[in-house]
């Protein structure tokens, strides 16, 4: 009798399973289809301009080049969808990503319903529309680092709802294989999440066992990243000694004073080809010179002034999120008024909880910190004290007409800075697709070179296609992107010459006898001519062209780029645009 109570117990609880994932899934399916329907899928930030490098079609899917931008995320990543884009040519790596945001968000629904079915139903139906106004952002403006952490959070979500004793159970094992995507993706992100939980872990007296495996998985994709990142000697690869050294110390870590050792008029004028981003000369701007001359000698992460660009930094962030401090203040005086969970010292843990998530937030913005980063990182923490803490006003009858009015003031207050941000990934995306527009309508026989920030903003399922308006479309000079792996086999065999320095590139663009339009800063651009005059005593101009950077500032290059003509001191023409 007692096998067939628990065979029967076994197949109620099988059934009751089943019946929650079939629900979580068919939530996710309409959070997605009318987030998508009604708003659209939009890139947020610089993703685009990643999955145009990683998926191949920077160099029309060279197997040669088929190497990551960024080795340390997705390692091996590169080559696989530059397969799949030579073979069928969708952006596979934005379609991979969303399946993954989609089945991470499956997964707290999922487990957030296993929690709360026994709460009344108008309760459980407002805490999953209070989930789904903390997803719609991260469904809404695509990009790697929100995917990352979903899915970071998602595998952790289990060991929220379930008490956990052993290292690794064979249930938790599909959450550890979800955690291990996350780590592919993108390691370095999740350390805040397993610090984060493990705080809460010890402060609920919590056995932290099961936490170790995830840890373990954490510390060798970590070890990796260090390799990539701070272990590896890059003094004899420019683009990497800028990605992983120059790019962090310079632009990332504000003002510092700059002691220079500047021993000639040369050294001078390289030390302001630096200053205005021009890294690209592996014969006269190798690492080397940096040390030389002692501009990252004096960077002091801990220095007043980085205090203080942290706090800017901080601030700014916080700003742009507000709705989610909102949430979180709110939900925990609402835990701390009513109660909720019989957890001991409830109220202190509480408050301890909410000073650690900020101080590991705060802690951040002396490193980078993002928006991208702190809303999937708001979710965790509005998760965890929804399940952990269990607060009265989501789990009782009484509490659901005050309940209902946070998730309305939520979703007012989420609905006007979602859409501030969405407002401005349109308008980029426009923008950016009207320049290349311009461009193609009065330059079509053009071979255009971005010879400074190279943006792409399309749609997050829309591939580079505007490479394919002009006769050539080429990256150099931006960064030392040129050097990389990803790029340097493909445009050598292009132009057949070394781009050791700037000259054999810039010759091969004038051999061709075609129109070549330079899009680059006036100053830059400036500077970059009397770079190689002083240093390689070729007499290169880079000159504006008359009447079309008046409105080409404002249509998504970035700003004050403008076109220019490219000649040398003995030839030099300069194109006429059609139509205009």
């Amino acid at each position: 009798m007692s096998f067939l109570n628990w065979a029967t117990s076994s197949y109620l609880a099988k059934f009751s399973n089943a019946k929650l994932r079939l629900i979580s899934f068919l939530i996710t399916v309409a959070l997605f289809l009318i987030a998508y329907f009604i708003v659209g899928w939009w890139t947020d930030a610089y993703q685009h301009m990643y999955d145009t490098a990683i998926s191949g079609e920077l160099t029309n899917y060279d197997l040669a080049a088929a190497h990551n931008p960024f080795p340390e995320y997705m390692p091996g990543g590169a080559w696989v969808f530059n397969r799949l884009g030579a073979l069928y040519p969708i952006r596979w790596v934005a379609f991979f990503l969303n399946g993954v945001l989609f089945i991470s968000i499956w997964v707290i629904y999922y487990n957030t319903l296993k929690h709360v079915k026994q709460y009344p139903l108008l309760s459980v139906i407002l805490i999953l529309l209070f989930l789904s106004i903390l997803f719609v952002e991260s469904v809404l403006l695509y990009h790697m680092v929100r995917i990352t952490m979903f899915a970071g959070i998602a595998a952790l979500s289990y060991f929220l709802v379930h008490d956990e004793k052993r290292w690794l159970s064979l249930r938790a094992v599909p959450y550890f294989l979800l955690f291990v995507v996350a780590l592919w993706i993108r390691c370095n992100v999740h350390l805040f999440l397993l610090t984060f939980l493990t705080g809460a872990f010890l402060l609920h007296r919590k056995s932290i066992k099961p936490l170790v495996v995830f840890w373990l998985a954490f510390t060798l994709f970590f070890l990796f990243y260090c390799k990539v990142v701070f272990w590896t000697d890059y003094s004899n690869d420019l683009n990497a000694f800028f990605l992983y050294n120059t790019e962090f110390k310079l632009q990332h870590t504000g003002d510092f004073e700059k002691k220079l050792h500047l021993e000639n008029a040369l050294d001078s004028v390289k030390y302001e080809a630096i200053a205005n981003e021009i890294f690209a000369d592996e014969e006269n701007l190798p690492p080397s010179f940096y040390y030389k001359i002692g501009i990252l000698d004096h960077i002091n992460k801990f220095s007043l002034t980085q205090a203080i660009y942290a706090y800017y930094i901080f601030k700014r962030t916080v700003l742009e999120n507000l709705h989610f401090v909102a949430m979180d203040l709110v939900l925990i005086l609402f835990y701390l008024v009513f109660g909720g969970a019989k957890t001991r010292h409830f109220r202190i843990n509480t408050f301890l909880l909410f000073l650690f998530f900020y101080g590991i937030v705060a802690a951040l913005s002396f490193i980078k910190m993002e928006n991208r980063f702190l809303v999937p990182f708001q979710v965790f923490f509005l998760l965890t004290i929804l399940i952990m803490h269990r607060p009265a006003v989501f789990s009782e009858k009484k509490y659901i007409p005050l309940l209902a009015i946070f998730v309305l003031v939520s979703a007012i207050l989420s609905f006007h800075f979602i859409s501030q941000k969405v407002l401005f990934a349109k308008s980029f995306t426009s923008t950016t697709k009207k320049a290349y527009e311009w461009l193609h309508k009065n330059y079509p026989d053009a071979t255009v070179v971005i010879n400074d920030r190279f943006i792409t903003y399309n749609r997050p399922y829309e591939t580079f296609f505007q490479r394919k308006y002009f006769k050539e479309w080429f990256v150099f000079n931006y960064y030392a992107v040129q050097f990389s792996p990803l790029y340097r086999p493909y445009i050598e065999q292009k132009c057949s010459c070394s781009i050791k320095n700037h000259i054999g590139f810039y010759n091969f663009l004038l051999s061709t006898n075609k129109t070549v339009l330079i899009l680059d800063r006036p100053k830059r651009a400036q500077v970059l001519s009397k770079y190689l005059r002083m240093v390689y005593n070729q007499e290169y101009t880079f000159t504006p062209i008359p009447s079309q950077n008046v409105n080409f500032n404002l249509v998504g290059f970035g700003e004050d780029m403008i076109l220019h003509s490219l000649s040398n001191a003995n030839e030099w023409h300069l194109p006429n645009a059609k139509d205009k």
